[in-house]
């Protein structure tokens, strides 16, 4: 549903704005915050294992 709103929100923007700038400004915000969010979800991230040693001793 949330994906489904973008094209009419799109084309409504482009109705009240009379042109193209503030729908392609909403593209590129939306764009941004995706590629952080990504960015962030993608980084490296190692996770330690507490229980390593005591597997490792017996």
């Amino acid at each position: 549903m949330i994906a489904g709103s973008g094209p009419l929100l799109v084309g409504v923007l482009h109705e009240a704005a009379g042109g193209w700038s503030l729908p392609y400004l909403l593209i590129f915000a939306v764009l941004g915050a995706q590629l952080l969010a990504g960015l962030y979800a993608g980084r490296d991230r190692y996770l330690e294992d507490e229980l390593a040693p005591a597997r490792l001793a017996g």
